[in-house]
């Protein structure tokens, strides 16, 4: 009978997953600026922005959370496309980190 070798293959598995995390770490950009997630909310595609308000959700500095209470202005008034009010009123989600 044939013995398996999965102690090999899990080794492999992890070190290929730890690899591809690696390389997407190195090639990440860098956090975008609070001035730069506005110029995206003000004219970015529809993906960009629903992107944006999510790295917003998380980010850490009052100004994000100035540059949503504007957005929700926007919302308030009826300017903010339908698309995106649910990813502006959605909480973010626990244990993600937005690209």
């Amino acid at each position: 009978m044939p013995s398996v070798r999965l102690p090999g293959c899990a080794v492999f598995v992890t070190l290929c997953t730890f690899a591809l995390h690696v390389r997407s770490a190195e090639t990440s950009p860098p956090p975008r600026t609070i001035a730069e997630e506005a110029v995206v909310l003000a004219s970015g595609r529809l993906s960009a922005r629903q992107r944006a308000f999510a790295r917003l959700a998380v980010h850490p500095d009052r100004d994000a959370n100035a540059l949503l209470a504007a957005q929700f202005d926007l919302y308030l008034k009826g300017e903010l496309l339908p698309a995106l009010w649910l990813d502006l009123l959605r909480p973010p989600q626990s244990g993600t980190t937005p690209a």
